[in-house]
């Protein structure tokens, strides 16, 4: 298990060319960098909690790596040097606020970087991890299959991705990059159950709850 902190969380978007055209996205694009602060964590057994102004709430499995030392505009074969582990995460998005901050063309801060949208599991060292481009990812709400995928179908590989941002940021050890979800992503409701699993990485369960909407007098 990895014992470095986390620092940065980056994202990428549109990484599976699947996911990108359900949500009406061109996948020849370039894919996207976005990122969540650290109070999104939340560990294995914990709640994804819905705000109380969104009314559709997805689920997206995704595979985290962890930046085992500093690094900057990283050569694709020297990323694997970088990576000191890998974990299991879901990045939750509140499609509906997206959806609406996209047509303004607003950022999507809101949508993505709600406290609780980032349920991550624990990291696994990357010595343990031969072949990163080849994992299988699974995804169960309620017990029942709704994702599923490998990353061999990601546009940038998990090495890629750590070259890709690196171009971008100056990334330090103990940021985190998760790498994008395949397709099948859909909503969650209050009660329900969900396990992730990336072979090799285990199993991350989380509930999901709603928050409590304030009360109206309190409301700007």
């Amino acid at each position: 298990m990895s014992t470095l902190p986390i620092r940065n969380i980056y994202c990428i978007g549109r990484n599976y060319a699947a996911h990108a055209r359900e949500l009406g996205n061109d996948p020849s694009a370039k894919p996207l960098i976005f990122m969540k602060p650290l109070s999104a964590v939340i560990s294995d057994g914990g709640t994804i909690v819905i705000p109380h102004d969104s009314g559709s709430c997805h689920h997206e499995i995704e595979l985290a790596l962890q930046l085992g030392e500093d690094a900057r505009f990283v050569h694709v074969d020297d990323a694997p040097a970088c990576i000191s582990a890998y974990a299991v995460a879901l990045d939750m998005t509140l499609r509906d606020l997206q959806n609406d901050l996209k047509k303004k063309g607003w950022p999507w801060d809101i949508a993505k970087a709600f406290e609780s949208s980032l349920p991550l599991g624990s990291f696994v060292p990357a010595s343990e991890i031969s072949k990163p481009s080849e994992l299988d990812l699974n995804l169960k709400l309620n017990g029942r299959v709704v994702q599923e995928g490998c990353t061999n179908q990601m546009i940038l590989s998990p090495y890629h991705c750590v070259s890709y941002v690196s171009q971008y940021f100056q990334l330090r050890a103990g940021d985190v990059i998760i790498t994008g979800t395949p397709a099948g992503v859909g909503p969650v409701h209050p009660g329900d159950k969900l396990e992730a699993s990336i072979s090799g990485l285990g199993t991350l369960t989380v509930g999901v709850a709603a928050e409590a909407a304030p009360a109206l007098d309190s409301r700007p």
